[in-house]
């Protein structure tokens, strides 16, 4: 089949020509200027390297130093037959973690090996319905395209990208977060908007049901970061290089003044899950809308945080459209954030049945996508058990933990400050109020 190719797809570096469809999975793209293979994605047109022929860069941050290559091969020395295919770029996530601390970065992964067979981790993508990585949009009839996409970029990945869980419109409905689009350097986002979602915490809470801060942390936090894990490796083979981490976006207008004690005990445990078992995937974290009396804290803070992490974080006002345009193309952010895409799935549905009916008929739609089989897909996952080697580092293991706990107390503390003297400015405003009405009540003439 034949297509014309022009600015109407709505795709980055854009060439007019024609599109070939060849099979479901490959098309063939002529223009001008020559021709190439290509495919139809969910992010739009990109040209496709075989990953089977081609190695992709190592290391996504740039050539490491002779120092740091020694540094990644004495790592490998503790690395038994069992772990010896780890890919060099996670090792490096270890490493970068613990500032080539190679005792402290094996004592890391090891925990890590262990925390994700204790909960099963791999089992958010081992068991997604499917399908993985590319296929062509061009098979999709326009109801079902409508659905699972907006402007071109992919409304839920995690319909196809891990397993299905119950009443995910619900969910999204509580914790308002969603990974749409990428940066302009192939980058997964994550989209939140926490200040709303302050706001129904406790309804989560027990809709959560049993052991409700586990529920909270697991199917939520890090079945998110098992998404985006997904999306990393599928840009990585759209683009032919590694790509390694995520943006974050955190949109804190209309937070809550009066946080639940029980949100930040939750918020607690994403950092240190975050820290503990997803080292070095976050690029960059933006806090829109942020509160002014909360930046003014961060300043404070921030020369007791370590650089690389404080240098991640992006504490901006109302005034931040030109600052994420910067790092993401328009039509990769929504309209309201200075983008051009007009996803708005959180501005039309008023309730959580508005929600729940909304993803019902993105799942429907997602049944439709060609090689969607729902068995296990194949987890290039390199985080295996630990061997018995791994525990020679006891006094690194303390130390760890004591600079991780650290990072953790700055950052809740910060939260904690901010909630405390939002709240005491807003008393001090009501006490004013107060007092002048009881000054105006007590002046000359007054009824």
């Amino acid at each position: 089949m034949q297509f014309p190719f022009d600015d109407s797809w709505g795709v980055s570096n854009r060439l007019p020509g024609w599109i070939y469809v060849t099979s479901p999975r490959a098309i063939r793209f002529e223009h001008k200027g020559g021709s190439g293979k290509m495919v139809c994605c969910w992010q739009g047109l990109v040209k496709r390297r075989r990953s089977a022929d081609k190695k992709l860069p190592v290391d996504p941050l740039g050539q490491l130093t002779k120092e740091q290559k020694e540094k990644l091969s004495e790592f490998r020395q503790f690395l038994d037959t069992q772990h010896k295919d780890t890919p060099d770029y996670d090792l490096l996530r270890f490493l970068r973690a613990r500032k080539w601390d190679v005792p402290a970065a094996v004592i890391q992964f090891q925990d890590t090996c262990e925390w994700r067979l204790e909960h099963d981790i791999d089992a958010f993508r081992q068991f997604a319905p499917g399908p993985e990585r590319l296929f062509s949009c061009k098979d999709l009839d326009q109801e079902t395209a409508s659905k699972l996409f907006c402007d071109g970029v992919e409304r839920f990945p995690h319909l196809r990208l891990v397993k299905p869980r119950e009443d995910e419109g619900a969910w999204l409905f509580f914790g308002m977060a969603v990974a749409f689009g990428v940066d302009k350097l192939g980058r997964p986002i994550h989209l939140q908007k926490s200040g709303l979602a302050s706001h129904r915490f406790a309804q989560m809470y027990s809709f959560a049901g049993q052991n409700p801060c586990y529920k909270i942390i697991t199917d939520g936090y890090v079945r998110l970061q098992e998404i985006q894990a997904a999306r990393m490796q599928e840009s990585s083979e759209r683009l032919g290089k590694r790509v390694t981490q995520q943006v974050v976006i955190m949109d804190m207008k209309g937070l809550s003044f009066w946080p639940d004690p029980r949100a930040i005990a939750v918020f607690k445990e994403f950092l240190t899950v975050s820290q503990k078992y997803y080292p070095e995937t976050l690029a960059i974290q933006f806090f829109l809308n942020t509160p002014p009396i909360f930046m003014a804290i961060w300043r404070l803070i921030k020369d007791w945080i370590d650089p690389v992490t404080a240098n991640k974080m992006h504490l901006l006002g109302s005034d931040y459209q030109s600052e994420l345009l910067e790092y993401i193309h328009p039509d990769q952010l929504p309209i309201e954030y200075g983008g051009t895409n007009s996803f708005d799935v959180f501005d039309w549905p008023q309730n959580i049945d508005d929600y729940r009916r909304y993803y019902e008929s993105c799942e429907k739609a997602a049944e439709k996508l060609p090689g969607r089989t729902g068995k296990s897909l194949k987890v290039n996952s390199t985080l295996f058990t630990s061997s018995d080697e791994l525990r020679k580092h006891p006094s690194q293991r303390h130390k760890l933990e004591d600079s991780q706990s650290s990072q953790n107390f700055w950052i809740v503390l910060a939260i904690v400050l901010c909630a405390l003297v939002t709240s005491m400015l807003f008393w001090i405003d009501e006490l004013k109020e107060l007092h002048l009405s009881s000054v105006a009540l007590m002046a000359p003439g007054s009824p």
